[in-house]
């Protein structure tokens, strides 16, 4: 559900990583995709109705154009990161990996108290291998990303405010 673009409410549920999205009318915004060999003009499009159906579309043409034209000439070399962690505590986990480690760490069925003891040492192993990154454009203006039909009133109903602004997300690995 969380795409380049979207709009999510700053509050309690983003630090928990369970986001709330903003669905109200946007405007449009230019995506782009960093695949190698992809000529300017093919490395970017714009999307007019904002949502993660019409993005997931537009990025599904960029990737079609790419494996037409360039795809057989140019492989994708991966990003890779690699990242080791000796476990403490959950909470260090958490603070490490984001709130939502917690249900993954569950399963893991991890003995922070044989770790404590030193009867065992925890390695948690972060690895991420990105192939492309898909971007939207900055807005000039905040407001820019709403329809004009979009009013301070409107957002106000739906519970923005000083204390619970808006983010977007501006590129997805």
């Amino acid at each position: 559900r969380l795409y380049p673009g979207a709009l999510l409410v700053v509050d309690e549920t983003l630090l928990e990583n369970n986001p709330t999205l903003l669905a109200v009318d946007r405007a449009p915004m230019t995506y782009s995709i960093d695949l190698p060999g992809l000529a300017s003009s093919d490395s970017f499009l714009q999307v007019e109705d904002l949502s993660n159906s019409s993005v997931r579309g537009a990025v599904n043409d960029l990737l079609a154009k790419w494996h037409q034209d360039y795809g057989q000439v140019n492989n994708v070399p991966a990003r890779m990161q690699y990242e080791k962690i000796t476990a403490h505590s959950m909470e260090q986990l958490k603070v490490k990996f984001g709130s939502d480690f917690e249900k993954t760490g569950n399963s893991l069925d991890i003995d922070f108290n044989s770790v404590h003891s030193g009867e065992k040492q925890i390695q948690i192993v972060n690895f991420k291998q990105i192939y492309y990154t898909v971007s939207v454009d900055a807005v000039k203006n905040p407001g820019d990303v709403f329809q004009d039909t979009v009013t301070v009133e409107d957002l106000k109903q739906r519970g923005i405010s000083a204390e619970r602004p808006l983010v977007y997300i501006s590129s997805v690995a």
